[in-house]
């Protein structure tokens, strides 16, 4: 009995002096020990401040910054000046802090190797995220200078055969590389009229699946399916291929482009991924397309068309007619629009059927309502737009003088721009999206 009136006893003291220690701790005054803040990015990838509240305090605590309030005392928070309030139970403190971070938080080149012709220049695409104004200066250099050199906008230089690393350092030490290796088997995409015609047999197997690589990589880094994809693809064979693909005749179809012909397969057109340079690609041709013995771009073919004075019967190097060529720069830019020719024809879908039309009227075409990339043509011929400067339109076609890509002038009335084209066709719609590109190409 005596002991259980011990432990009564100790138990009500215990209760009285936790309540005393608590009703005392209750009533001290809150203090805020510490703000810190890191430098991040949130979900929404908006830049921001994150704030973290130190309190000493063993019971939950409510933040609130500038009136948003947060149990857990973290906050998303700009650049600026802000008034933080700490309450806990009947206690409460308040502080003023500003936030003034700035910092690059990472930095990409957006490649990881690449390949460029000798002279040819190459704009890195280097992008950075950052919070404030922190100095968003960019290092670039060369691991050889005598292969490649790159100058302080990110301007990479192909100077000789070989590779050598780009790398480029951010002001606080980010640092991020880039492979490029300078070749041969392309030239620097300059206008150029006078490219030698490709003649038979000039690639070996091993050769034509390298130039397919680097047209893939050229297309896969402006972004397959986009705009810039198409715009890659049509530069990479009438600008960077060394020669001239010469034009041929449509002869794979036995009859007109209607609904349910059979495609045309080798001869005036290349339907199929990559360059058509060496025997190898002969896979890719289904014999039933074709009205002889297959020919790769270059080699002789017998021609059937007595248009524009071919003789029925001569042989002519193989190459692409108009809309070969337009087909095959879309199909391989990854945009697949199917393999129909040029012309306007009621109830036959064919290139003229691709987007909204518009007249090329002069004040269209100095207008800003088109893009490179679109397509450019008349009643039975039909091109793509490639480059645009503040005097010219370039257009990558294929005509009796070959694969090429000629300028016409947009700002003289006079022009045969407004003369040889008849509409220009907007391909917003066709395109996955814009991808990367420049509205011109290397011109010196």
């Amino acid at each position: 009995m005596k002991k259980r009136v011990i432990v009564i006893f100790l138990l009500i003291i215990t209760i009285i002096c936790t309540c005393y220690v608590t009703y005392r701790y209750l009533n001290l005054p809150i203090s805020i020990k510490s703000i810190t803040y890191a430098v991040g990015v949130n979900d929404n990838k908006t830049k921001n401040v994150t704030i973290n509240v130190n309190v000493p305090n063993i019971f939950p605590i409510e933040c609130t910054v500038n009136g948003v309030s947060s149990n857990s005392c973290k906050f998303d928070l700009e650049n600026g000046d802000y008034t933080l309030k700490v309450k806990s139970f009947n206690r409460e403190d308040e502080i003023n802090f500003n936030v003034d971070a700035n910092e690059i938080i990472s930095m990409d080149l957006n490649l990881e190797s690449f390949h460029i012709a000798i002279g040819e220049k190459f704009e890195l695409d280097t992008t950075i995220d950052f919070i404030g104004e922190p100095d968003k200066k960019i290092n670039y250099s060369s691991s050889d200078d005598s292969i490649v050199t790159v100058d302080e906008n990110g301007i990479v230089y192909g100077v000789s055969e070989g590779d050598a690393v780009i790398t480029a350092k951010t002001s606080n030490g980010i640092t991020k590389t880039a492979k490029f290796t300078v070749t041969d088997m392309i030239v620097k995409p300059v206008f150029d009229l006078g490219k030698q015609k490709l003649t038979c047999n000039v690639y070996t197997e091993e050769q034509n699946d390298y130039l397919d690589e680097l047209l893939k990589e050229r297309v896969d880094y402006a972004g397959r399916g986009t705009r810039g994809g198409a715009i890659a693809a049509a530069r990479f064979l009438t600008l960077s291929f060394p020669y001239k693909v010469t034009y041929f005749y449509e002869h794979g179809r036995l009859d007109t482009y209607y609904e349910g012909q059979r495609k045309v397969d080798g001869e005036g057109r290349y339907h199929h991924l990559g360059l058509y340079l060496n025997e190898s690609r002969y896979k890719n041709i289904n014999d039933d397309y074709v009205k002889e013995k297959k020919a790769t771009w270059g080699c002789p073919l017998t021609n059937y068309d007595d248009t524009d004075g071919w003789a029925v019967g001569a042989k002519k190097p193989n190459g692409l007619d108009c809309s070969g060529f337009v087909t095959w720069a879309l199909m391989n830019g990854g945009t697949d629009v199917g393999d129909i020719g040029a012309g306007i024809v009621e109830d036959v879908r064919d290139m003229s059927d691709l987007g909204p039309r518009h007249d090329l009227t002069y004040e269209y075409a100095n207008s800003d309502k088109y893009k490179i990339g679109d397509v450019i043509a008349r009643n039975g011929h039909t091109a793509l737009l490639v480059g645009k400067d503040d005097e010219y339109l370039y257009i990558a076609e294929s005509l009796l003088y070959g694969v090429r890509t000629v300028k016409y002038s947009y700002k003289q009335r006079g022009s045969k721009l407004y003369t040889n084209y008849e509409y220009i066709e907007d391909m917003t719609d066709v395109y996955s999206g814009e991808g990367r590109y420049t509205k011109m190409f290397q011109i010196n």
